[in-house]
């Protein structure tokens, strides 16, 4: 909802999106917190799981959002983008909760993927700059590096176990032995 209707607000009213963001993040953390009361389970086929540790880092990642958001919301004011940068940072927040509740090794190149992709427009949004495009450029570029060999190690991975769940490679990978 927040990155469509970013680019067609009148210049002055932008700043609404901050606030439909940090409203969204309000209403995610207190749903977050009652999730510390459920008992520890593996969920969607058991490859996520509702625990106390994963909730707390998803409350670290709510309040940190919330934090940059309200940090940000003077750096942004009156230029063009300012209508857009919560939507992208709701995205990597998003991002970084699936990562920290992910027993799946798919679902965590998923949400690695979408922390990158938040990440990246960032930081070359501002377009007039010439570093920071090349910034983006290069960032896209390394990412892109680097989810390849992560995906060509989880096939190996796969081929040597047969799962991708963290739980199944944890017991059917031999002990390290150092």
């Amino acid at each position: 909802m927040l990155l469509p209707l970013g680019p067609f607000l009148p210049l002055g009213r932008k700043s609404i999106t901050t606030w439909i963001a940090l409203g969204g993040l309000v209403i995610v953390a207190i749903e977050s917190a009652r999730m510390l009361t459920f008992a520890t389970q593996p969920i969607f086929l058991d490859t996520y799981a509702v625990d106390q540790f994963a909730v707390y880092f998803k409350l670290f990642a709510v309040a940190s959002t919330a934090f940059v958001l309200l940090a940000r919301h003077s750096h942004f004011r009156g230029r063009p983008h300012e209508g857009e940068v919560p939507a992208l940072l709701l995205l990597v927040c998003l991002g970084i909760m699936g990562l920290a509740a992910s027993q799946d090794l798919a679902l965590i190149a998923l949400f690695i993927q979408l922390v990158t992709v938040g990440s990246y427009i960032l930081v070359g949004i501002a377009k007039e700059s010439r570093s920071a495009t090349e910034a983006a450029f290069k960032m896209f570029l390394f990412s892109a590096t680097v989810g390849a060999v992560k995906i060509y190690g989880m096939v190996l991975l796969f081929g040597l176990t047969g799962t991708l769940r963290l739980p199944e490679l944890a017991t059917k990978l031999p002990p390290c032995r150092w």
